[in-house]
């Protein structure tokens, strides 16, 4: 697997089917550890990144959820980012730490996928007991459980078809393309 940054990010791809193969702990904390280096809001740094390998409360978790009609995948292991329910900028922190995760998981050789089914569900008495169980504070929303594993699928990439839009110095280099 390469690590030059570019062909990770074109390498990345949602995994939705997972093989039965252990996801090393190293591995997993490499994961979060590279979540946890995106910036936050004013250095607050106060989100959490929780890592379950506990087969028993993966299954809880995914089963619970299923009771709204979402899935986590049967995943090896799962990493949730949660934190406090008063950060203004907490959704935004999270979406870039979940990125920073796909494509350290994506440089692994492992799959993820995006699951934002919980956030608005976090202080249901079924989904809060769980996530009490796996040490999310109670003032703590989670904002996305990203299952992790090793892909049993090849998943094809899907064309990208979002403008872009190049602006020069000089109107004659100014331009709309599309890359394919």
């Amino acid at each position: 697997m390469s690590n030059n940054i570019f062909d990770v990010i074109t390498q990345r791809r949602s995994t939705r089917v997972f093989s039965n193969k252990t996801v090393s702990k190293d591995n997993l904390v490499k994961i979060a550890e590279a979540a946890r280096m995106t910036p936050t809001s004013v250095n607050q740094q106060s989100r959490k990144f929780t890592i379950v390998q506990n087969e028993k409360l993966i299954k809880q978790l995914d089963q619970t959820l299923s009771g709204y009609g979402f899935s986590l995948y049967n995943p090896n292991a799962i990493l949730l980012i949660s934190s406090p329910k008063n950060n203004t900028y907490s959704q935004i922190e999270t979406g870039l730490a979940v990125q920073n995760a796909y494509l350290a998981a994506t440089a692994l050789g492992l799959g993820t996928v995006w699951t934002d089914q919980i956030r608005g569900r976090c202080d249901e008495p079924a989904i809060r007991s769980i996530l009490s169980k796996m040490d999310i504070p109670d003032n703590h929303i989670c904002w996305c459980v990203l299952p992790i594993g090793v892909p049993d699928e090849s998943s094809i990439s899907k064309n990208r078809t979002e403008e872009i839009n190049y602006i020069g110095p000089s109107a004659e280099e100014s331009s709309d393309f599309n890359i394919s």
